[in-house]
């Protein structure tokens, strides 16, 4: 199996929740720093009593996702992979104060519960019945990752996803140190299978690299030549050339350095018919949920007639560089 189809789509995010937002607000949307995002709970109350705010946001995305899908999963052979950075955080922090400040002996055992990092997992995998291979990564390739599970026929379908939530000292401090609002929220699933028809396209070949530090803590360096490497090995993953591509998505932000060596790279390897699309100036950086919104983007733009293949690069926390060829065969 060369390729992996993208058959439905799962999205919140300040960019918007459905894929007519999305094409709507994509050229013209500048990240101004939202925080809770609004979107529709469309999760049964009784299923989700031990949830918290997380947790419904990665279920609900997910939801949204299988229901678009039109498609009768089979729980034995559907997983659930999902990336974040740092996750849960407010769960973590409410506990750590109800403990040290308040009465340790008050605290319910599902805050607890709701602190440990996969409990996202359990609690989606709980709601739909899902039995199949399923994992959290943390600062990773959720993408690429559930792709390659497809390819090994480890499961007939996976939910690719990513999900940050707003946590205010957090996004506070990102703000503080690039004076601009950085961090985002967001929730993103991708369901994927190795079947042959797909509206939305396929990934055609991926790749990733490594900047050895992470952009985030560490001054950026010049980059350009591991771009171009970068780009260079997911061409011929895929089996294209530069010529094939129409359009690309740009994985580096504006704000932490590494914005002009990406587009270096680009520049040497594509002549200026290629639409660039900025898509962390119009989300925000939104971390464990960046690269498979980057592709869910791409795939809505597929959809949409917009473009035939599309580049897609992302730069993860960890300093990761992954890249993907999203389009028809």
């Amino acid at each position: 199996m060369d390729r992996v189809a993208i058959k439905s789509l799962g999205l919140i995010s300040s960019l918007g929740n459905s894929e007519d937002e999305i094409l709507a607000n994509l050229d013209s949307k500048i990240y101004s720093g939202e925080k809770q995002l609004n979107y529709q709970n469309v999760l049964d109350g009784k299923k989700t009593r031990r949830m918290n705010r997380f947790a419904k946001l990665f279920t609900n995305a997910i939801q949204y996702c299988v229901s678009n899908s039109g498609e009768t999963l089979p729980p034995d052979d559907t997983g659930i992979i999902a990336n974040v950075v740092y996750g849960q955080i407010n769960t973590v922090l409410d506990y750590g104060v109800a403990v040290c400040e308040e009465k340790p002996e008050l605290v319910s055992p599902t805050a607890f519960a709701n602190t440990v990092s996969n409990a996202i997992i359990g609690h989606a995998a709980m709601y739909f019945g899902f039995k199949g291979s399923s994992t959290l990564l943390m600062s990773s390739n959720s993408v690429l990752y559930s792709a390659n599970l497809i390819k090994k026929e480890a499961a007939k379908y996976i939910l690719a996803c990513g999900v940050e939530e707003y946590c205010d000292p957090v996004f506070e401090y990102a703000a503080q140190k690039y004076h601009a609002p950085l961090y985002g929220e967001g929730a993103v699933a991708i369901l994927l299978s190795g079947q042959d028809k797909s509206d939305y396209g396929f990934i055609l070949g991926g790749a990733q690299t490594g900047l050895g530090y992470s952009p985030f803590l560490s001054a950026c360096k010049e980059e350009s030549a591991l771009f171009k490497k970068l780009i260079q090995k997911t061409l011929a993953a895929a089996k294209v050339t530069a010529a094939d591509i129409d359009c690309v998505i740009f994985g580096s932000d504006r704000l932490t350095g590494l914005r002009g060596s990406e587009e270096d790279a680009v520049n040497s390897i594509f002549d200026n018919t290629v639409k660039h699309i900025y898509i962390k100036d119009a989300v925000g950086e939104i971390l464990g949920a960046a690269s498979a919104f980057s592709v869910a983007t791409a795939a809505t733009c597929i959809r949409a007639g917009k473009y035939r293949r599309i580049l897609v690069s992302n730069i993860e926390a960890t300093g990761t560089l992954e890249a993907f060829v999203i389009g028809q065969a």
